[in-house]
This record gives C-alpha cells, sequence and structure tokens, in this order.
C-alpha cells in the first residue's frame, strides 16, 4: 500500500514542475495588449550629478522591468561604457537592473561618467528607445564642458559607428620630480559617427585617439585601424574635433602603372594613396626612352583633384568663348533679318558654333570632399610620338601615412588610333556617289550633243514655182501628213526642239532621253 500512495505524490510533484516550467516562459498578461516599449532606467545608485567619496563598491540601476540577460548586439559587458576607466568593468545582470563593477574601484578626485547603451533589451526584446547617460564625482568639480567629434573613414570619407574613441590628458609634471598619467576617458561613436566626452577632468590639452576596436581589448592596435589629434579644454568650453580612421603602413609607396591621358599628360599609379593635402614638391618624375633621358620634360605633377580642377577651368573657359561666339551670332542673325538679307542670315545660322552643356562640377565624384587618390599627372613640354615607349621614373613620392621615398619605373607607349571603318564605309560611297554623278552628266552631255546634231536632209531642194509660198515646216508641230509642193505625200519631220519620249526602251531605267533627263539615285552602301 505504501507503495502505491507515492504514486500520486511522484505525479503530483511531476505536475508542479512543469507548471513552474511553464510560468518561467517570457509572456504577457492574457488578453492584454503586446508589449512593444523598451526598458527605462527608473533609479541609478549614486545618484546623477551626486558628490561621493571614492569607493569599491558596484553601480547600481535600475530599470522600469525585467531585461535580458542578452543584449541586442554583444555582450551586456559591451552595453555599459564607464569613463573614465581605471581598470577591468564587470557587468551583472539582477532581477531587476544591473549591477557594474571596476577592477580597483572607483578613484577619487574624478568626474565618473556612465553610459548604458540602448542595446540593453527587455524579455520581448524590445531595446532602449535611446541611450541613458549620467555623471557623479568622486571629489572633482563636475565642469561642463564637452569635447565632441565625428570619425570617418579616411578612404571612402563614410561615417564609422561603434569606434573607440579615448582621451588622456597629456602627463604633466609635478614638483619637477616627475610625470604623473591622467585617467583615460572612453566614448563610443553613433550610427552617425559621433562622439562626445562630457565633464572632462582634470582640464588641460587631451591626446585623442580614435579606432575600430575589432579584437576587443580596449588599446588600439597595428591592425585596426586608428585616428589620433589634439584638443584642449578648459571650464565650461565646447570644442568639436574630427578624426578619421587609417590602417598603419610602414611601406613606402611603389608605382604600379603608367598610362597617357592625351597628347602631353600621363597618369601615374601607385600600389598606395596619397594625402591631396600634401604639397608633391618633393615628386620627380622624367621620361626615358631606351633608358635615354627623353627630350620631353615634366613640367608639372599634380594630383587628381588638382587636374580635375585644372581640366574643369579649361573647360569652362572654352564654353565661355563659345557661348560669347553663339550669342554675337544671334545679334548678327538679328541685324540681317532686320535688313532683309535672309540668305546672308541662314548662312550665318548655319555657320554658328554648336552650344554644349555647361561644365557640372556637381557631377564629379566627391565634389566636397578631397577624399585620397593614388593618380597623380603629369604635364609634358612637348607631344608624345605615336607608337613609341617611353619609361616614367618617379621618385620621392610620400604615401598617406607619411612614409617616404616612394617612386618606381614603368613604361607605357601611346598608341595610334584605331582607323574608323565606319568613315571608311562613308568614304567609300561619297565617291561612288560622286562617280555615279560624273558618269550621268557625261551621258547628259553626249546625248545632248546628239540631239542638237541635224541630220542633212536627203530630199533635194526644188525650186519655188512662181507665185507660191512654200510652207513653214518650223512653225508646225507634228501634226497628220502633209504634201509637198509637187503634190506628194511626205510625213511631217519632227523639229529638233520637240519633247522626246520619256522611256528608252531597254535601255537603263529612271533615264530619259533629251535634255531633261533624270540621274539615277545614288545606291546607299551599308556600313559594314
Amino acid at each position: 500500500m505504501g507503495k502505491r500512495a507515492a504514486r500520486p505524490i511522484g505525479v503530483l510533484r511531476l505536475m508542479a514542475v512543469l507548471v513552474v516550467a511553464s510560468c518561467a516562459r517570457a509572456q504577457g498578461p492574457p488578453g492584454g495588449p503586446p508589449d512593444l516599449s523598451g526598458p527605462q532606467v527608473t533609479v541609478t545608485d549614486p545618484e546623477p550629478f551626486a558628490e561621493v567619496e571614492a569607493f569599491d563598491d558596484v553601480i547600481k540601476i535600475g530599470f522600469n522591468e525585467r531585461i535580458s540577460e542578452r543584449g541586442a548586439s554583444g555582450t551586456l559587458a559591451q552595453a555599459v561604457q564607464v569613463s573614465p576607466e581605471s581598470g577591468e568593468i564587470e557587468v551583472r545582470h539582477k532581477k531587476d537592473g544591473l549591477e557594474i563593477k571596476m577592477e580597483g574601484g572607483f578613484l577619487p578626485d574624478l568626474v565618473y561618467r556612465v553610459t548604458v547603451m540602448p542595446s540593453v533589451q527587455d524579455l520581448f526584446r524590445n531595446g532602449m528607445p535611446q541611450p541613458f547617460e549620467f555623471v557623479f564625482s568622486t571629489g572633482a568639480e563636475m565642469l561642463p564642458n564637452v569635447i565632441a567629434g565625428m570619425v570617418f573613414d579616411r578612404l571612402s570619407g563614410e561615417v564609422v559607428e561603434g569606434a573607440r574613441v579615448t582621451a588622456r590628458v597629456q602627463p604633466l609634471v609635478v614638483g619637477g620630480v616627475g610625470e604623473v598619467q591622467g585617467p583615460t576617458h572612453v566614448a563610443i561613436t553613433d550610427s552617425s559617427g559621433v562622439f562626445a566626452f562630457r565633464y572632462l577632468s582634470p582640464v588641460g590639452r587631451y591626446t585623442l585617439t580614435a579606432f575600430n576596436d575589432r579584437n576587443r581589448n580596449r588599446e588600439a592596435d597595428f591592425s585596426e585601424p586608428t585616428g589620433s589629434g589634439f584638443q584642449s579644454v578648459s571650464g565650461a568650453d565646447t570644442v568639436f574635433a574630427e578624426m578619421s580612421l587609417l590602417m598603419p603602413d610602414t611601406i613606402a609607396a611603389v608605382v604600379s602603372d603608367a598610362n597617357v591621358v592625351d597628347s602631353v599628360t600621363v597618369s601615374v599609379q601607385f600600389d598606395d594613396f596619397l594625402d591631396p593635402a600634401a604639397p608633391l614638391d618633393g615628386i620627380e618624375a622624367m621620361l626615358m626612352r631606351d633608358s635615354v633621358p627623353d627630350a620631353i620634360l615634366v613640367l608639372e605633377v599634380l594630383h587628381e583633384r588638382d587636374f580635375q580642377v585644372r581640366a574643369e577651368v579649361i573647360s569652362d573657359s572654352l564654353w565661355v568663348t563659345d557661348s560669347a561666339r553663339v550669342e554675337a551670332s544671334v545679334r548678327l542673325v538679328d541685324s540681317l533679318l532686320a535688313a532683309g538679307d535672309s540668305a546672308a542670315a541662314e548662312e550665318e545660322v548655319t555657320a554658328r558654333p554648336t552650344l554644349g552643356p555647361a561644365p557640372d562640377i556637381a557631377g564629379r565624384d566627391d565634389p566636397d570632399r578631397d577624399l585620397p587618390k593614388r593618380t597623380v599627372y603629369l604635364l609634358l613640354s612637348d607631344t608624345l610620338l605615336f607608337d613609341e615607349t617611353y619609361q616614367v621614373s618617379v621618385t620621392g613620392a610620400t604615401n598617406i601615412n607619411g612614409i617616404p621615398d616612394g617612386g618606381g619605373l614603368e613604361e607605357f607607349s601611346r598608341l595610334t588610333p584605331p582607323i574608323d571603318s565606319v568613315a571608311i564605309a562613308d568614304s567609300i560611297m561619297a565617291a561612288d556617289s560622286a562617280a555615279a554623278a560624273a558618269s550621268a552628266d557625261s551621258a547628259d552631255a553626249r546625248r545632248d550633243g546628239a540631239d542638237d546634231a541635224i541630220s542633212p536632209d536627203t530630199v533635194q531642194a526644188v525650186p519655188p514655182l512662181p507665185d507660191t509660198v512654200p510652207p513653214d515646216t518650223l512653225a508646225r508641230g507634228p501634226g497628220p501628213v502633209g504634201a509637198d509642193r509637187l503634190g506628194r505625200s511626205v510625213p511631217e519631220r519632227q523639229s529638233r526642239f520637240a519633247i522626246a519620249p520619256t522611256t528608252r526602251g531597254s535601255g537603263s531605267p529612271g533615264l530619259a532621253r533629251g535634255r531633261g533627263w533624270s540621274r539615277p539615285e545614288p545606291t546607299q552602301v551599308e556600313s559594314m
């Protein structure tokens, strides 16, 4: 009986476990509206703007609802930022919030800034609507100063989200004894690439370092894009700093290619980027043929941006010249039409230059930002020869990382332009049409000569009888059979001025005999 009585108790325990497990699932109240709002901070310890003594305890942050142990992106430790940092940061998840502990505790005479990222989410995966930030002091004065800025990718010009930015006050010499290293303030860029340091303490000159912390070790490594700068802050200052990230490098730029742009311009490409703001005075370039310096000299070396601006200026000046000619032509045509000389006005319109669209600087790539490029342009003193192999030697190039002594040697040729087969077909067609027209003119001349020649009259003329008037045969056209003065039936002879038939019989179609012959239309030649 004892065994039989134990069975219901075991079943009840199993059912209780299942009920508890089902209650542990995150779900909204039955029949209630779904939870779409994210968690919000309701309480902090220390309180915002509180002044407390240095401590080695935890910072507590409470929310209006339970939060997930996982962040929307990354871990909870990555969702909380404490600045300045004096050691490793540990973030603990609690039922009603978070606890933050820093290795070595919170030191005296500093202003601490705590930021909770919006990656913190509730049990229904609703994230915080915006970051939450508060400050407290362990003895330092809380000055409302700000160092803010943006972080860009140096090569693409795009903003960088999630970059780690540190601000370290430059070492101070205390009593002539030695240097004292200040705290390291930290900020993370948002989706717009913006960062901000608020309530910095102590005031002074700061070294700013921005980097993409790929390995999460909180330090800039050689394998990570990095940028640096300096900024000073004091009192209630608000200063702005723009920073660019670039991969570190120790190798000089090497020439990788050379090409002919036009008869007096050569482009030289490197395997690394050049700083567009740096002058190219240190670059020396020379053309050679068969390893012997050529008579063509390199007059100037230009960055790609400067070359584009130069081309635009030339294009704009030509457009202005053409537009002035067009305006003058319009005024001349108006005056000719007013004078009644429509023929001269038509000739002027025909001879008027065609005015193309004005140069569009806005259509150029990155018209507002001067981004690094790999190419420089060489302006030459004379025209390059066709089908000749040149060597271009470049020395003294400095890459975008400031590594000097770059350069190299590369060959190029100015090739003869290919023959335009369409133009050849057009010229052949024109020549054939001219020959056909000349042949038709020649045939016209021959036929006209034949018509103008009158055959001799084989009928012997008989002296007219007295008081007899000979008929006027020239005044009569073709008509019925007539009679001569002897009474014989003679057909009327057609005058040489009569109109000939419009067909030639078995001859070429489309041609008419006599003066009114029509010429054959030129046969259209299709372009291959």
